[in-house]
């Protein structure tokens, strides 16, 4: 059966979750923050489209909370079909506070944490409380030196899924054009943080942000073609194809070697 993952829908979907979040007060929630396509006006409803929620918990909820919420989170999307996935992102009050909590990411369970200071930025940017207290304010930008801590914690990550379950990631040079976009779009997102000190967490501005801002970057035309292959299909030919797998395999070759923190530019 073809899945419904209209933005009605998306938003459908949300209204349930936080309605039975409603009826659960033992879970020991602060606050629900919505990030991500939703906020921002770029949701498409692809394959690659969910609903970016991040969980806050009291710093005194009980500690089966965390598994809890995930539970609910599994519910809701049992009970919609699994049209759409819910992002399991589930944070204490106090986890959002420099220095971040390091060291659980080797846990499988524990990616969210991997992802903290990006999560923060996300939230910073353009999140929407929709249940309980608005935090926003309380919190702050991570720094560089916690973003670099942040992407370590998720090599570390990945390297203890491959050990854990045995999972082979795919050989870069092999991804699908889908995995190609991510990939050139997420990173693109951290070279204009590195690049500017200034954050920017909408994948369908950063083309835009990086020809303005970033002089002499090297990859944007891969990132402008990755754009219009996320977010303006219909205008995306097979010439375009060909050119974005042309450059992605320079923009692997560029990458060798180069620090987290480092930029391309010509």
């Amino acid at each position: 059966m073809e899945k419904n993952k209209s933005e009605a829908r998306a938003r459908q979907i949300l209204r349930l979750h936080l309605n039975a979040l409603e009826e659960k007060p033992e879970l020991g929630l602060l606050s629900v923050v919505l990030v991500g396509s939703l906020t921002t006006g770029s949701y498409t409803g692809d394959d690659g489209s969910d609903i970016d929620l991040i969980h806050i918990l009291r710093d005194d909820a009980p500690e089966e909370s965390r598994q809890q919420v995930l539970e609910a989170i599994a519910r809701t999307e049992a009970t919609t079909g699994r049209d759409i996935p819910i992002s399991r992102c589930v944070y204490r009050y106090r986890d959002l506070f420099s220095p971040y909590p390091k060291g659980l990411a080797g846990q499988v369970v524990y990616k969210d944490y991997a992802e903290l200071p990006i999560e923060i930025m996300r939230m910073k940017d353009s999140g929407q409380t929709v249940w309980g207290r608005d935090i926003l304010d309380t919190i702050d930008y991570p720094s560089r030196e916690d973003v670099l801590a942040g992407k370590e914690e998720e090599r570390r990550w990945s390297e203890a899924i491959q050990e854990q379950t045995g999972f082979q990631p795919i050989a870069p040079e092999d991804l699908p054009m889908r995995l190609i976009v991510q990939s050139v779009l997420v990173r693109a997102l951290l070279d204009y943080y590195f690049a500017t000190g200034r954050s920017c967490s909408d994948k369908a501005a950063v083309a835009e942000k990086l020809g303005r801002d970033v002089p002499g970057y090297a990859f944007l035309p891969l990132v402008e073609l990755c754009t219009r292959w996320r977010y303006r299909n219909p205008s995306f030919t097979s010439a375009d194809g060909e050119n974005v797998q042309r450059l992605w395999s320079a923009w692997l070759e560029r990458r060798k070697g180069m620090a987290l923190g480092d930029v391309p530019c010509d």
